[in-house]
């Protein structure tokens, strides 16, 4: 007997599966009390009640879309309600050449980095917030050198195979783990020590 393959999801169920995502953290003010992405105002606008105004990102919300993004194989992604802007990082074959274009410092030439400028610009004036992984964050961290305009919002890289001689700006927050081997050479991050089993694992700040 053949198995029954999968249907893809229609464009009109994955937008559903993401606005559930997105629901779910509208409704669960108890998972932003503990957030580091709450600044001072964000957060005594969450104690007043006015959670729907305010729209922040939490950690579990964050890591929720990442791996929508991965699960669906979604480069970059804008979420309209958190006014949140993600790249995510290697996920299919055709990446491998923008893997290749890091060291030689090329990186602004590939598909990859033309199709998340010309989706942040696209929604630059409503971005408030970018989240970024892996190749992502080397991505999002060359869009936010070449635009002014990101240099404004709060930019969250995890995992940026960066180095020494790599210019980060002072409006990035630049996450990573000792224990990721990947981002060893990346002198800009806070490193936590959070060490897992599967080497592979340590490279998913996000999730940890």
């Amino acid at each position: 007997m053949v198995p029954l393959l999968r249907q893809p999801r229609t464009r009109i169920q994955r937008k559903t599966t993401i606005n559930n995502i997105i629901e779910k953290h509208i409704k669960a003010p108890e998972l932003i009390k503990q957030s580091d992405y709450i600044h001072q105002d964000e957060a005594r606008a969450i104690q007043d009640g006015d959670i729907l105004q305010v729209g922040v990102p939490t950690k579990q919300y964050i890591k929720d879309m990442f791996n929508m993004m991965y699960d669906k194989g979604i480069d970059n992604f804008y979420d309209s309600h958190f006014k949140a802007f993600f790249v995510s990082g290697t996920h299919k074959p055709e990446d491998i050449l923008s893997d290749v274009m890091l060291p030689l410092n090329q990186i602004e030439n590939t598909t990859r980095y033309k199709t998340a400028e010309t989706m942040y610009k696209q929604n630059k004036d409503s971005i408030k917030y970018c989240f970024s992984h892996s190749l992502g964050s080397v991505i999002l961290n060359h869009l936010n050198n070449n635009n002014k305009s990101m240099q404004n919002k709060r930019v969250t890289i995890f995992n940026a195979p960066l180095t020494a001689f790599d210019t980060v700006k002072k409006n990035i927050k630049d996450k990573s783990n000792y224990l990721d081997l990947i981002t060893a050479l990346d002198t800009h991050a806070d490193k936590e020590w959070k060490p897992n089993i599967n080497l592979i694992k340590n490279h998913f700040s996000y999730k940890l």
